[in-house]
């Protein structure tokens, strides 16, 4: 789990451990999450889409008889695959090495190769090894010579 999902769970336990209802605690989880990747370099516009997207995968399986525990993990596997979905060159130049720490395979998988133009050596060198398991030989084909 990445310090974003971390950070996530443990607002989400806090928050419900506080008395907030689970509504609530996953929106506090959400805001959390999305305030420390804003911090990080992540466009603000990209971070709401995601936070969005994972309330509403929450809303769905509470609606689904999810319990509160097992609807925010649905929500917190749903928002990478939003988020990178919404990635190109441009925003991946835009992302600092300190958020490249963050990202995992999953994430990386999810991203479509034009993305990886953006990429520069400090960027390799901020990720972590695990994350070079999400990518494949496209994404090292659109990735610039000079970031490996």
């Amino acid at each position: 789990m990445n310090g974003f999902m971390t950070l996530g769970m443990e607002t989400f336990d806090a928050s419900i451990a506080s008395g907030m209802s689970p509504d609530a605690a996953a929106s506090a989880a959400g805001d959390a999450m999305g305030t420390a990747a804003t911090d990080l370099g992540f466009p603000p516009d990209m971070v709401a889409d995601g936070v969005a997207s994972g309330m509403e995968t929450f809303a769905d399986a509470i609606a689904g008889g999810a319990s509160p525990t097992e609807a925010f993990n649905a929500a917190v596997s749903d928002v990478p695959p939003a988020v990178t979905e919404a990635f190109d060159a441009g925003t991946m130049e835009g992302i600092s090495p300190e958020a490249m720490a963050e990202f995992n395979a999953d994430m990386m998988e999810a991203m479509p190769a034009d993305a990886m133009g953006g990429m520069s050596a400090p960027m390799m060198e901020a990720m972590p090894p695990m994350a070079m398991g999400g990518m494949d030989a496209p994404m090292m084909e659109a990735m610039p010579a000079d970031a490996m």
